[in-house]
This record gives C-alpha cells, structure tokens and sequence, in this order.
C-alpha cells in the first residue's frame, strides 16, 4: 500500500489537445446578468465575452462516468470517496476523505477558444402530453457545432502506479465523445470530438532548469486521438517511465 508519506514527485505530463463540439454546446452562465429580450439560458463566457469551458466540468465530466463505469455511485448522487489509497478515482480525481492518497494527480484547465464565436438561440418547450400543446417556452442559447477550443490537463506521477493510471484518462476522453459535455445531452446537445494530443513530460530537473521539457511521440505520431493513445499505450507508458 502506498501512504503519502512514501510519496515524491516524480514528473508532469502535459497533455494539449483540441475540443471540437460536433452539435450545439450548452454550458450555464450567470443569469443575473440576463438583459431585456435575452435568452432564458445563456452559456458561459470569460472576461473577452467568448464562451470557454470550465475546467470544472470537464474534470466533473471524466469523474463522473469513471464512477459509473466502476459501479460507485452513491444512492444520494454525491461524489464517491473512499478510504481505499488503491481507488484509482479517488488518486487520479482527488478525495476530501482519505489523506493517504497524496496530491491529485489530474489537474483540468479552462479550455479557451481563438475563434469569433457567434453563439446560436434555440426554442424549447414542455408538452402537455393530455393537451397536446407547447408549456413553458424557453431560450437557450448554444455554442455553435464546428467550434473548437484548446484544452490542457496536468497529470503528476508520483509513484510507480501512476504511468498505469494515465490510461484511465485516455479512456474517459473516448468515453466522453460517445457521450456530452454541458447540459441536455440527451436531447442531441453537447456532442465533442477529442483530438490534437500533445504529450510533454516535464521533471524536477526541467523545472530546476527553465526547460520545456521532453515531447513524447509514439510511433512517429506527435498528435493522437484518445483512440489511438489507448491502442499504442504500452509504447507510451514506456516511454513516460524512461
């Protein structure tokens, strides 16, 4: 079993890559701000008035289908924790129970877009299925398909498990184009694709250095899908020990 004590800070794996919304993306913004003739629900946006994704959900995102591809969610919806220093949600995801797990090895930045974003309304409603008719209409507003964002996420390795971990990230990011991000997923919102990984592994002695560190290509391939990262794993798990 591996205590916190035992650990030390090994390395950083720097994973870039591309968020493509394939159909319209709603993540919630501040309503408070809604003016007169707005929509109902808008998206969030950052200080230049473009719509990102938070780091947040994306990381809330891979938690939550990692617990229910491993059957651990609770029966009143919280977060799983657990005592267990081997749960490899709790290691890679962070737990506010145990202690014993050391520092969280996957951090989730904001992804950002470069692009002029112009944001689509769409019309929803509530039917009365006795009535038949529309209840409640309501805007929301959507990021439009084609958009694409940049992303970043820092995995710490600290022990000798976490190069094997790594592979659960690889999983959830497929995982997740087969799912949504934001809201209303399952009525067609929120569909992504994950592509453009970059790998870049960064030690103690780059960071005492100044360096950038060591980009990892597997097979020649310096972009991967989270598809072609899983197939070529082994080779990449080896080269992130080395």
């Amino acid at each position: 079993m591996q205590h916190q004590g035992n650990l030390k800070f090994q390395k950083n794996l720097v994973i870039t890559g591309k968020i493509v919304t394939k159909t319209g993306l709603h993540i919630g913004g501040n309503k408070a701000e809604l003016k007169i003739g707005g929509t109902d629900s808008p998206v969030i946006t950052g200080q230049d008035n473009k719509p990102y994704i938070p780091g947040s959900s994306l990381k809330g995102k891979m938690r939550s289908m990692f617990e229910i591809s491993e059957g651990k969610i609770s029966g009143d919806g919280k977060v799983h924790n657990c005592s267990s220093p081997e749960c490899p949600i709790c290691v890679i995801f962070g737990s506010s129970e145990n202690k014993t797990n050391g520092p969280t090895r996957l951090i989730v930045r904001d992804a950002f877009t470069k692009e002029d974003v112009e944001t689509e309304l769409k019309m929803e409603n509530m039917i009365n299925r006795i009535e038949g008719k529309a209840e409640h209409p309501r805007t929301i507003e959507r990021v439009p398909p084609g958009t694409t964002f940049d992303f970043e996420m820092v995995y710490g390795i600290y022990d000798e498990n976490d190069c094997d971990r790594l592979k659960h990230v690889f999983r959830l990011l497929q995982m997740l184009e087969d799912s949504y991000l934001g809201g209303s997923g399952s009525r067609g919102y929120g569909k992504v694709e994950i592509k453009d990984l970059t790998l870049r592994v960064k030690t103690i002695e780059d960071y005492a250095e100044g360096s950038s560190g060591k980009e990892i290509s597997v097979q020649g391939k310096k972009a991967l899908t989270p598809k072609e990262a899983l197939n070529l794993f082994d080779e990449l798990a080896k080269n992130l020990k080395d």
